[in-house]
């Protein structure tokens, strides 16, 4: 949210939490720890291993309390602007797909251009300043 990286949570049930294995160990989460084994700290501080990540939490904190100052109706009213702007510009040319939904969408508009590869038109577009993603999004 708004960009802190580092920075996660886990939801659950302390039971189901508590069975699963952690994969990173050290600092807060060992309970106790001989030659051979160790036992874990009961969830959530089984899944703290290490220094937390402080300013990420900082960070997150005051993302929050901006979104939260925001007029969202505001700002959803601009996101449509911004989307349905585009939408009709890049119907405008010749050999452009859109393969959004047009009338109900979350801001996001995916388009190609003729056969041209999408990572061919992210750089020509970034040559003109204007910011596009092309390919696999968060995988």
């Amino acid at each position: 949210m708004l960009g802190p990286t580092g920075l996660g949570g886990l939801y659950g049930r302390y039971e189901k939490l508590n069975s699963l294995s952690v994969y990173q160990t050290g600092g807060e989460m060992i309970e106790t720890v001989t030659l051979t084994a160790a036992t874990f700290r009961q969830a959530p501080a089984k899944f703290e291993s290490g220094t937390p990540n402080i300013a990420a939490v900082i960070a997150f904190a005051h993302a929050i309390e901006y979104l939260n100052a925001l007029d969202t109706t505001n700002v959803y009213a601009h996101e449509q602007a911004i989307f349905n702007y585009a939408a009709e510009k890049l119907q405008a040319i010749d050999g452009i797909t859109i393969y959004s939904d047009l009338k109900s969408n979350i801001g996001t508009l995916c388009f190609n251009y003729k056969d041209e590869h999408p990572y061919d038109i992210a750089t020509l577009l970034d040559g003109f300043g204007i910011a596009v993603r092309s390919g696999h999004h968060c995988t």
